[in-house]
């Protein structure tokens, strides 16, 4: 996909510890779908935001103003900020993970794709399920469970006792059991 190529290149090169998640970590477990960006999740604090914008070319992407970063990251777990690709509009969704256990627990399991010819740190499909059933429970909207539905389907080793362990820790049980397959 036009800009998804440049834009991992740029994230490989910024110097925080970072995973691909969303969408396109599922269908790194799953099956592919369309989708309009790349959720990169960052372990940054205040102080790294120039990691960014060091790692991204203004030549070939928007990126928020250092302050507007700096912000972001104060924010933890609630923030975010959007790098774009000029020439294709692809764009990343980049989320400070602050202190947020789900979050740093995924980090520390990262495991190494090829995403767009480039080797990106992927989330643990186990991050990805329940990251997705915390997004089902705040907006309501099926493809996370379809996301969900086809990553239990497919991915066979998925951890369901560890699934339901972070899902009942964020009160999302129910969802859980929505995602499932009947």
């Amino acid at each position: 996909m036009l800009g998804m190529t440049e834009l991992l290149n740029s994230m490989c090169k910024v110097k925080v510890p970072w995973m691909l998640g969303g969408s396109v970590a599922a269908m790194c477990y799953s099956e592919p779908r369309a989708t309009l960006d790349v959720d990169c999740i960052l372990h940054i604090h205040p102080g790294q935001e120039h990691q960014i914008s060091a790692a991204f070319p203004e030549d070939d992407f928007y990126v928020p103003p250092l302050t507007v970063i700096g912000h972001e990251i104060r924010r933890g777990a609630l923030g975010s900020f959007n790098i774009i690709h000029h020439n294709s509009g692809f764009k990343a969704d980049c989320y400070p993970c602050g202190t947020d256990a789900l979050m740093l627990w995924g980090l520390s399991k990262t495991e190494m794709t090829t995403i767009a010819n480039v080797s990106v740190p992927v989330a643990p499909p186990e991050y990805v399920v329940c990251m997705k059933l915390r997004y089902f429970a705040m907006s309501g909207q099926d493809k996370h469970l379809r996301d969900i539905r086809s990553m239990v389907t497919i991915t066979k080793q998925l951890n369901h006792t560890l699934i339901k362990e972070w899902a009942d820790r964020y009160g999302v049980s129910d969802a859980w059991r929505l995602a499932l397959p009947s």
